[in-house]
């Protein structure tokens, strides 16, 4: 489904990325562990098309992605990316469905109405059909991050791209997101590049990559 070859990004003579080769199937986990300073966070970003790579190309079913070309870089994520982060950077003046919507709402073509029915078929999926109302500040870590996860999911993406996901969250509740991600592959076939230092997370995962300065090293 995507592929990366060469990839290497520097920041200023800093070399952060030093020449990367990687790849993901559909319906696979796979997980980026390794220290601090690695580089996992910056290359998960460029596999997001959230940052571009000095030298290198990617590619995404097939197709070369083109950094240079802005507006299909923004449909490119809008439409078969989604992305979970540490922390859920949900918006506080909107409900949890609200939420959920506005990767779709920014795509456009729907009714709202519509819109409104699959956030909370993903929400009561995520067993948070009691909160589908609660503003963020109402929810807890854990169910704030399962908000995240049906906002990413929202437009039916191929491939989730998740930076520390469980990073903010405590065992009980990491545990839980661990299972989560193992059901929405075995459910609907998702795939996810998980960058992580949970070594419980990589152990469920399908292919774990260690990466240490720069490079992949296994």
């Amino acid at each position: 489904m995507l592929q990366a070859k060469g990839i290497q990004k520097n920041y200023g003579t800093l070399e952060v990325l030093k020449g990367i080769d990687f790849s993901v199937a559909e319906g696979e986990i796979v997980t980026i562990i390794g220290k601090s300073g690695a580089g996992k966070s910056t290359f998960l970003h460029i596999l997001g098309t959230l940052d571009i790579p000095d030298r290198g190309e990617l590619s995404f079913e097939g197709k070369k992605v083109d950094f240079s070309n802005e507006s299909a870089l923004s449909s490119l994520r809008n439409e078969k990316l989604g992305f979970i982060f540490q922390f859920h950077h949900l918006l506080n003046e909107f409900t949890a469905w609200e939420n959920v919507c506005i990767p779709a709402m920014i795509r456009g073509g729907e009714k709202m109405d519509n819109l409104k029915s699959k956030a909370e078929e993903y929400l009561s999926y995520l067993g948070l059909q009691d909160r589908m109302n609660h503003k963020p500040n109402a929810l807890s870590g854990g169910e704030a991050q399962r908000v995240a996860i049906a906002r990413a999911l929202m437009n039916q993406p191929k491939l989730i791209l998740a930076d520390e996901p469980t990073g903010n969250l405590d065992k009980v509740n990491s545990e839980e997101m661990h299972k989560l991600f193992i059901k929405l592959r075995d459910d609907f076939g998702q795939s996810f590049v998980i960058v992580t230092h949970n070594l419980e997370l990589a152990a469920l995962s399908d292919r774990t990559i260690r990466m240490e300065d720069g490079y992949i090293i296994s």
